[in-house]
C-alpha cells in the first residue's frame, strides 16, 4: 500500500474526528492566469474547504499545472506546503496526473520528480493504492494530451493504457477482498463515458470522456468514482450519475462525481450565446468534502470555494448502503432507453417557475434593448433562459442566456440580458422561459418594448448636471437634488471650499464658442452630493474633460470619502482605467474628450467619446451616500484639467444612448420618457423585488400591512 504524506505539521490544528470525512478538488492549473490566478484560488480553496472540519485526506484529481512544467509545480507545492492555508488538518494529500500537466514534453517526468517532496523524497507515484478508516481508495494518472474517444479513439488508448487498466484491476480486486461491503473511492481526471455531466455528447454537445476505464468499472456497482476535466459547475444536479442497468452496453453501474474545478468554470457548449464561458467564470471555484454517515451511507457536500459557500445544503448527495446497485438513485433522464428495473429517473420536476405577478423590465436603445429578467424558482438550479423575440407575429430570433446560477450567494436577483440587431424604433414582443438543467420549462413571461428612435434626444433627462456657463458655475439645474461643492486637500484631508475661488478654481473658455469651462488645479476637486443620502450601484457619469498632460496618473473618480485609497478611474500614459481592468483607448493632449462611467449593478463600464472601452465588476465603483469626488487620489495623483460639463443620470444608461450622446450636445430639457405599464412591481428598501402578495392591504400609497404593522414600500 503506497502511503503518502505532506510535509507540513498539520497536528497543531488540533483532534481529527473518528469518522472518515475527505475532500476533493479538481483542476488547480497552476500558471494558469484566469482571474486572480492559481495561487490565489487554490490558497483561498484549500483555506475555505477546511473550515469545515479536519481531513483524512484531501485528493487532487488532475490538471495540477496548465503545462506541466517544473517550475509550475514548485508553485503547487509552496501553496500546498504553507500551514497558513489550512485552518484545520488534513492527514493526506494525494495528487495524480491530468491532461494539461502532460502538454509539455517532460510533464511525466516533472511530475514524479517535482512532487517527490510529497512522498518523502522519492518519485511520486502514477498510481496509488490506500486504505484510510477501513475505506479502500484508488487514483489512476492520466498519461495522454487529450482525452476523446469520439474524436480521437487512439488519445484515449493514450491516457489510459493497458497497463493503467491493469492496474485498475488489481487494486479493485484488493479493495473487494480487504474491505468487503464497504465503497470503493476511485478517482482519474477524465470521467468514464455515459455518467457524469460531460460525458454524454448526444445529450451536452462535446464529449469528456473516455469508455475505457467502463468495462472495468461496471463490474464493481460500490466504486464511486470522482473525475475532473469538464470544470462543469457543482450546482448542476448532472454532475452525480448512477447507472440503471447493470447489463447495459454503456456499462455505467456504478456512482461518479463530478468535482467541479479550482480556476475557472464552464458549461456545455451551446446551452447558452455566449459559449462555454459565461460572464464571470473566472470567479468560480468549487469543491466536495465527502464523509461517513452513522448508519454507513456516504454524504457529499458541495461547496463553492470562492465564496465559502455550501451549495445546496438542503439537498446534499447521499451514497447509500449497501453499496451494490440497489439503492441507486441517482439515474436520470438520459438512461430512459436503457432502464429494465423501470428505476425512478431524474428529470428535473417540477419545472422552474417565476412568482406570482413577476413581470420584465427594460432599457431600450436605439438597435438594442437589455431585458431585465427576475430570476425564477427551481428545486435544483436554474439553469438558463430562452427568449424569443418576435415583430407582429413574426418569430425575430431565439436567445438563451445563463442564469449565473454557478455564483450561488452572488447569483444577480435580477439577470440583464442584451437583445442586439433591432431596428430603431420598432416594438418587439419578448416571451421569456426559465429552464432547468433537463429542460424543463417554466410557464412564459410576455412583454412589449420598444427600441428608440435614431434621434441623438431619446434618452433620460440628467439628474443633475453642470455646464459652467452661469456667473455661478457650481449651480446646478436641478438644485434640489444635488450640489457640486469644490474640494481641496489639506494637510492630508479633504477639506470643502466656500467658493471656486477658495479653491483656486477659474472659467476659462469651453469647448463651443461662447461655451465657458473651468480650470482645476492638480490639487484641487469636486465634491458631488446627492440629497437623498443614499448609496448608487446604478447611476452614469459623463465628464467633458481637457488635460494638458495626458501621460502622468490622473485620477478621475473616487470613491472612498477618505480619499485613503488609489482613486478607481485614473488617466495614464494616454488611456484610461484602473489596475485590475486595465488601461484602455487613447486620450489625446489638449483636446476635449466625452468621458462616460456606467455601473450597472456592479457592472462598471467606460466610454470615451461614445465608444465602448472596457469593463470591471466589484463594489469599488459604488457611489458612496455620502457622493462622489471627482479629480481627487490619496497620493495626489492628478494634473492640471479643464472640465466644460458633468453629467449625472441615477439609471445606468445603454450602450446606445451613449453612443448617440457621443460628444455632441447633450440636451438637458428633455422629459424621461416613461413606457406606460398595465402592471406594477414593487421593491423593498434595499431594492429587491418583492410579491405584494407577502403583505396585506394596501393603506397608503406605498404603505401596507404586514404582521399588524405598517410597511413601506418604494
Amino acid at each position: 500500500m503506497v502511503l503518502l504524506y505532506l510535509c507540513v505539521p498539520f497536528s497543531m490544528f488540533g483532534q481529527k474526528t473518528a469518522k472518515l470525512s475527505f475532500g476533493v478538488i479538481s483542476d488547480t492549473h497552476f500558471e494558469n492566469h484566469a482571474g486572480e490566478g492559481a495561487i490565489v484560488k487554490t490558497s483561498r480553496t484549500l483555506k475555505n474547504l477546511t473550515s469545515t472540519g479536519s481531513l483524512d485526506a484531501l485528493f487532487v484529481v488532475g490538471d495540477l499545472t496548465n503545462y506541466g512544467y517544473s517550475d509550475q509545480y514548485e508553485k503547487l507545492i509552496s501553496v500546498f506546503e504553507d500551514s497558513n492555508n489550512y485552518q484545520n488538518s488534513v492527514d493526506d494529500i494525494v495528487l495524480m496526473l491530468g491532461n494539461h500537466d502532460m502538454f509539455s514534453v517532460d510533464g511525466k517526468k516533472n511530475y514524479e520528480e517535482s512532487l517527490r517532496p510529497f512522498n518523502n523524497g522519492e518519485d511520486y507515484p502514477l498510481h496509488t493504492y490506500r486504505v484510510i478508516k477501513g475505506y479502500p481508495f484508488i487514483t489512476l494518472s492520466q498519461l495522454g494530451v487529450s482525452c476523446n474517444d469520439t474524436s480521437n479513439p487512439n488519445s484515449s488508448i493514450e491516457s489510459y493504457p493497458p497497463e493503467t487498466l491493469d492496474t485498475l484491476e488489481t487494486y479493485l480486486e484488493r479493495a473487494t477482498s480487504q474491505c468487503p461491503n464497504k465503497p470503493i473511492f476511485v478517482f482519474t481526471h477524465v470521467p468514464p463515458q455515459y455518467t457524469c455531466y460531460g460525458s454524454w455528447a448526444e445529450f451536452e454537445g462535446d464529449d469528456w470522456s473516455t469508455s475505457r476505464l467502463n468495462p472495468i468499472l461496471n463490474k464493481y456497482p460500490q466504486c464511486i468514482v470522482f473525475c475532473g476535466h469538464t470544470h462543469y459547475p457543482l450546482g448542476d444536479p448532472r454532475c452525480i450519475h448512477q447507472g440503471v442497468n447493470p447489463n447495459s452496453p454503456r456499462e455505467n453501474y456504478y456512482t461518479v462525481v463530478g468535482t467541479g474545478t479550482s480556476t475557472y468554470s464552464e458549461i456545455n457548449p451551446g446551452a447558452v450565446d455566449v459559449g462555454i464561458h459565461p460572464k464571470y467564470f473566472v470567479r468560480v471555484t468549487e469543491g466536495l468534502i465527502v464523509s461517513e454517515q452513522d448508519n454507513g451511507n456516504i454524504e457529499i457536500r458541495r461547496y463553492d470555494t470562492y465564496r465559502n459557500h455550501e451549495i445546496g445544503n438542503n439537498n446534499r448527495w447521499i451514497i447509500k448502503a449497501p453499496f451494490d446497485g440497489s439503492m441507486f438513485e441517482y439515474g436520470d433522464i438520459r438512461d430512459r432507453d436503457d432502464n429494465p428495473l423501470g428505476r425512478i429517473l431524474r428529470n428535473g420536476a417540477p419545472a422552474p417557475s417565476f412568482p406570482n405577478g413577476t413581470v420584465l423590465d427594460a432599457e431600450s436603445g436605439v438597435n438594442e434593448i437589455k431585458l431585465l429578467i427576475p430570476q425564477a424558482k427551481d428545486n435544483d438550479c436554474v439553469f438558463r433562459y430562452g427568449v424569443k423575440i418576435t415583430k407582429e407575429g413574426q418569430l425575430i430570433a431565439e436567445r438563451f442566456f445563463f442564469s449565473q446560477f454557478y455564483l450561488n450567494a452572488d447569483m444577480p436577483d435580477t439577470l440583464v440580458c442584451t437583445i442586439d440587431s433591432l431596428n430603431a424604433n420598432t416594438n418587439y414582443l419578448f416571451e421569456v422561459k426559465a429552464y432547468d438543467s433537463y429542460d424543463n420549462a417554466s410557464h412564459p413571461i410576455v412583454e412589449m418594448f420598444s427600441t428608440l428612435s435614431e434621434l441623438s434626444d431619446e434618452y433620460p433627462k440628467p439628474y443633475a448636471y453642470w455646464t459652467f456657463d452661469s456667473d455661478n458655475p457650481l449651480y446646478s439645474c436641478q438644485k434640489d437634488y444635488a450640489d457640486l461643492l469644490p474640494v481641496s486637500i489639506e494637510s492630508g484631508e479633504v477639506v470643502i471650499r466656500s467658493s471656486m475661488d477658495q479653491a483656486g478654481i477659474f472659467p476659462v473658455a469651453g469647448i463651443h464658442a461662447g461655451d465657458k469651462a473651468i480650470s482645476i488645479p492638480h490639487d484641487t476637486g469636486l465634491k458631488l452630493v446627492l440629497d437623498d443620502g443614499k448609496a448608487k450601484n446604478n447611476y452614469t457619469i459623463i465628464m467633458d474633460i481637457k488635460q494638458r498632460d495626458a501621460e502622468s496618473f490622473n485620477a478621475l473618480i473616487q470613491t472612498s470619502m477618505s480619499n485613503l485609497d488609489d482613486a478607481d478611474i485614473f488617466v495614464s500614459n494616454h488611456q484610461i482605467g484602473v489596475a485590475e481592468m486595465g488601461y484602455y483607448g487613447y486620450i489625446s493632449e489638449n483636446e476635449w474628450h466625452r468621458i462616460a462611467f456606467v455601473n450597472r449593478d456592479g457592472n462598471f463600464n467606460i466610454y470615451v467619446d461614445g465608444d465602448f472601452l472596457a469593463t470591471g465588476a466589484g463594489s469599488r465603483w459604488v457611489v458612496d451616500a455620502e457622493g462622489v469626488y471627482f479629480f481627487l487620489d490619496d497620493s495626489n495623483e492628478r494634473v492640471d484639467m479643464e472640465l466644460a460639463g458633468l453629467y449625472f443620470w441615477e439609471i445606468p444608461l445603454s450602450d446606445c444612448q451613449i453612443k448617440n450622446l457621443g460628444n455632441g450636445v447633450i440636451n438637458t430639457d428633455i422629459n424621461r420618457v416613461q413606457r406606460p405599464r398595465t402592471s406594477f412591481r414593487m421593491y423593498d428598501l434595499s431594492g429587491k423585488m418583492i410579491d405584494k402578495n407577502d403583505y396585506g392591504a394596501k393603506v397608503a400609497e406605498g404603505i401596507y400591512i404586514k404582521e399588524g404593522k405598517k410597511v413601506l414600500i418604494k
